[in-house]
């Protein structure tokens, strides 16, 4: 009830009622000003980080700032992660390029010791044909030899035969 607007005829309880009620209406008031003359006295003791800070909360940014400052948390986490990935990445790479190496080495003397064994077997059957070729004319001088022989033999025989008639 506004103690301003009494506009009835009233009995004195009533009135006194009502002069207790505009006073409390007034301490109130009273204390009121005096909370908002403490609050602008420690606004002007405020520095700029406390002053941002306020306007911040009256402005509502910070759950803004807050999810910003959790993104930005997120965003270093993924960058660290991907400097974490492209370091085994590199040494990965690293890694590869000294294996082709070696597997080139590693194929180079497989080859070198297969052409070697080429060689080598090569050289085993050349040497092979050659015996082979040899014994083919040594068998063939002694089969013209045995045949040769036979021959003669047979015209010996044959002498023989008219020697003996």
């Amino acid at each position: 009830m506004n103690c301003f607007n009494v506009l009835r005829l009233a009995t004195f309880g009533s009135t006194i009622n009502v002069m207790e009620e505009c006073l409390i209406e007034i301490l109130c008031l009273l204390c009121i000003t005096a909370n908002l003359q403490m609050e602008i006295a420690s606004l002007t003791l405020k520095n700029d980080s406390e002053y941002l800070d306020l306007l911040k909360e009256i402005g509502g940014t910070q759950v803004y700032e807050e999810r910003h400052r959790i993104n930005r948390k997120q965003i270093i986490q993924v960058v660290q992660y991907l400097d974490e990935r492209l370091k085994e990445q590199y040494e990965e790479k690293r890694e590869l390029r000294k294996y082709q190496q070696l597997d080139r080495q590693r194929n180079s003397l497989e080859y070198t010791i297969y052409d070697e064994e080429l060689k080598g077997a090569r050289q085993k059957l050349l040497e092979v044909k050659e015996a082979r070729t040899n014994v083919s004319e040594k068998l063939a001088k002694m089969y013209d030899e045995v045949l040769n022989a036979y021959e003669e033999s047979k015209d010996l025989e044959k002498m023989l035969k008219d020697l003996t008639k």
